[in-house]
């Protein structure tokens, strides 16, 4: 057999080339291969020896002319002319050549029949391809437009919740300069408490406008509350919309590589400078569906939204709490004023009832000791009148026996002594009592000298107490 056919081959000319070999003492059969120049014919063998192929055929040829060969080198070798190979018979001449002529018909018919469906095939698998190019193409053309628009829709909410977080950081500003602008009502309210402690005396009462004070207190506290809890509403709601903004960025930057890669593949075609990528179909576990990737874009985008609003409703929200505070602390401000001018003018009426009162007082002080100076010089005078009546009754008690009488000039003289011990007397209780007079008057003097220096003290700390008012205002201008 050839060293081009199988074991298995049983065809008739390698038979025959066998039984040539074996004939003319060819020795080992691995040692019969074709010349080189003969190789050429042997490149085309059939899969299938029984379809008995043209190299088939043509390597029979060549395999004989190698024998030739050998032979007459053997010829030579040996000294003598090698014998011609043995040639064959007619019938086997006439079956070679109808073999040859039958085959070569087949292979006609094959290679017709094969360029045939070549040609349909190819028509086929080129009408196809394009038909799948042009698919692909759509789908590459509107998946393009799909990313085109989540991303036109990713970019208007990520510029309507680009606005939003401003707009509420400006509202947590705003409400934080109003928290540190309640600082100084808050000092100057603890102030005018504080002075209106230093109050003394009769003054030092729980009037109205510690009331109010007390109250402005408490509204300040409680409205710096409500700011401070609204700052951290604000925090928050900043967080969870800078949180959506970044998915929408995110998700944003995802559409844009996605985009600039499905348009870069539209636009490759055969022309293009491409390798050839093996396994390059399957997505792995990272792939995701359609349904999810829609989803995903839509959820974000509903997030955001839901930020929004909460937002919005959070700065309505601000804005009416900073009116109605604004309001509140208005018109807290407005009682506390009024409970001060109104106490003011109380202390003023107070003062004014006390100077004048301690004016009268003063008066009668003074027409009081006037009194008691006429009153001790009166009880002065009355004091010769005695002496001179009671020498008298002493001189004439010295009378002697019988003239030692009872006479009318005796009765007169003591009732004199009577009558001015009595006067003396009744001055001297008068006296007693316009001393203890003077002496009420003088402490009615210091008292009210006190009520109006405690007045006048009252009124300093509540003047001073309205100049410190008058350093901030609650309305915003």
């Amino acid at each position: 057999r050839h060293r081009t056919c199988p074991p298995s081959c049983d065809t008739k000319s390698c038979r025959q080339s066998t039984q040539t070999a074996d004939t003319a003492g060819l020795g080992n059969k691995a040692d019969h291969a074709p010349p080189a120049h003969c190789t050429r014919l042997t490149l085309t063998a059939a899969p299938q020896c029984t379809s008995h192929t043209a190299s088939h055929v043509l390597s029979s040829v060549c395999f004989r002319h190698y024998q030739y060969q050998v032979m007459a080198a053997r010829a030579q070798t040996a000294g003598r002319r090698a014998p011609a190979p043995k040639g064959r018979s007619p019938a086997q001449w006439q079956e070679h050549n109808l073999s040859i002529v039958q085959e070569s018909a087949r292979y006609r018919d094959q290679s017709s029949k094969l360029r045939a469906q070549t040609a349909r095939q190819t028509h086929d698998t080129l009408t196809a391809l394009q038909r799948t190019q042009r698919d692909v193409q759509n789908k590459l053309t509107l998946r393009i437009d799909d990313i085109e628009t989540r991303r036109m829709e990713l970019e208007r909410q990520i510029d309507a919740t680009t606005m939003e977080t401003d707009s509420l950081d400006r509202h947590k500003h705003r409400l934080q300069r109003e928290l540190d602008a309640l600082t100084q009502p808050l000092d100057i309210t603890h102030s005018c408490m504080d002075t209106r402690n230093e109050r003394t005396g009769v003054d030092q009462v729980d009037d109205q406008v510690d009331d109010s004070l007390a109250q402005e207190e408490e509204l300040i506290m409680k409205v710096q509350a409500t700011y401070q809890a609204k700052i951290d509403d604000c925090v928050e709601q900043l967080r969870k919309l800078r949180a959506a903004s970044f998915q929408l960025n995110e998700d944003l930057r995802d559409k844009f590589q996605a985009h600039d890669i499905d348009r870069t593949c539209r636009e490759l075609d055969e022309t293009s400078r491409l390798e050839l990528f093996e396994d390059s179909v399957a997505l792995g576990d990272g792939g995701v569906m359609v349904a999810d990737w829609e989803g995903y874009t839509h959820t974000n985008i509903d997030v955001a939204i839901k930020e929004i609003e909460t937002s919005e409703m959070l700065r309505e929200e601000i804005d009416g709490i900073l009116k109605a505070t604004k309001d509140a602390l208005t018109q807290q401000a407005n009682v506390v004023e009024h409970a001060f001018n109104t106490r003011i003018a109380e202390l003023t009426d107070a003062k004014h009832l006390a100077e004048e009162s301690l004016v009268k007082t003063q008066e009668e002080i003074r027409s009081q000791e006037q009194a008691v100076r006429e009153l001790e010089l009166t009880i002065e005078s009355r004091q010769a009148p005695l002496k001179v009546a009671r020498t008298r009754l002493e001189r004439r008690a010295k009378r002697p026996n019988v003239e030692l009488v009872h006479d009318p000039a005796h009765q007169s003289l003591v009732r004199e002594v009577q009558e001015i011990q009595t006067a003396i007397e009744d001055l001297h209780a008068t006296l007693a009592t316009a001393e203890e007079t003077l002496r009420s008057l003088n402490r009615a003097e210091l008292s009210l000298q006190h009520d109006v220096e405690t007045k006048t003290g009252s009124l300093n700390l509540d003047n001073r107490c309205m100049q410190l008012r008058q350093q901030f205002k609650y309305r915003q201008v």
